[in-house]
């Protein structure tokens, strides 16, 4: 579904990214892994077209009426038609509108959108999901507590009923009850709904937990990948991801 090619990303004469490759296939979650500085939420950015890619090609591919499948390089093309293929992102920080209200940040989820998403429907899943929103509908955005605006943020993406789901470090700052109900959320939406999800983590242990497979980028470039649960058991990968020092480490 999506095929990221030898990707190099640079701020001035810092290189952020190296010829990072990886893929995403449809139904799939995908785990990115890697410390502060890393260059995930560069990754992320750049997908989404908020970074400029120095080089390289990402794919959206996606079946044709002739049964072929065609793909188009996101990286041509400027950020709302990547959001029209249905490509969303929950940033890293949450993110949300301060002062709208639950319910108009979750309407900023559809704009533009109108006649091609079923808007009641989409809140009631996302309610259902995270029922906090719900009792706080009327709330403004700066009034929720960072766990709530996480939960708002993730909502927020969900309501355009994305094809591809780019998490950026959901974890980051939440309490461990909150880390297990937003990990458990993505789980679920990808084993029920079949969402993509492509995550980007420093929390190995919950991010190999739940995805079919993983990427461990190091410095800009990837140093390791194969299934999660091999990622996981993986030496190396364990003592540098794993262990009590989760926030650094090489492999």
């Amino acid at each position: 579904m999506l095929e990221v090619e030898n990707l190099t990303v640079a701020y001035g004469d810092i290189l952020a990214l190296q010829d990072v490759s990886f893929f995403l296939e449809a139904g799939e979650m995908v785990s990115i892994i890697g410390a502060n500085g890393a260059g995930k939420t560069t990754l992320l950015n750049t997908l989404m077209g908020l970074v400029k890619a120095k080089s390289g090609r990402a794919l959206y591919v996606e079946p044709s009426k002739d049964g072929g499948n065609r793909g188009r390089d996101i990286l041509q093309l400027p950020a709302h038609e990547r959001a029209a293929l249905g490509i969303r992102i929950v940033p890293e920080r949450a993110r949300v509108f301060p002062n709208l209200t639950v319910e108009q940040n979750l309407r900023m989820g559809v704009y533009g959108l109108s006649g091609s998403v079923d808007v009641e429907r989409a809140f009631g899943e996302v309610y259902e999901l995270f029922p906090v929103l719900k009792e706080r509908r009327r709330q403004a955005g700066q009034t929720l507590s960072g766990g709530e605006q996480q939960q708002l943020a993730i909502a927020r993406a969900l309501v355009s009923s994305p094809r591809i789901l780019l998490v950026d470090e959901i974890s980051m700052g939440l309490m461990p009850k909150l880390v297990d109900l937003v990990f458990s959320v993505l789980k679920r939406l990808n084993d029920e709904k079949g969402l993509t999800i492509l995550l980007v983590e420093q929390n190995a242990v919950k991010a190999l937990a739940i995805a079919h497979r993983g990427y461990i980028l190091e410095t800009g470039r990837i140093a390791l990948e194969g299934k999660a649960s091999d990622l996981s058991q993986n030496p190396k990968v364990r003592e540098a991801y794993l262990g009590g020092d989760a926030a650094g480490g090489s492999v």
